[in-house]
């Protein structure tokens, strides 16, 4: 099997929630990259994070 290539990003502690838009793009990617990514998000908008990344459901 071979190894994938990981891109990890650290979102520094002052992150504002503007910014998860930058989240859903990276999703609108998922499974066309070559690579797996990454995003660890601060506490702060942590929640609104995993609501915008989680799948959508019928």
């Amino acid at each position: 099997m071979a190894r994938r290539k990981l891109i990890a990003g650290n979102w520094i502690m002052n992150g504002l929630a503007s910014s998860l838009a930058e989240i859903e793009a990276l999703k609108g990617i998922t499974g066309k990259t070559a690579c797996d990514i990454v995003v660890c998000p601060p506490f702060t908008p942590i929640e609104r994070a995993v609501e915008r990344t989680a799948p959508k459901t019928a």
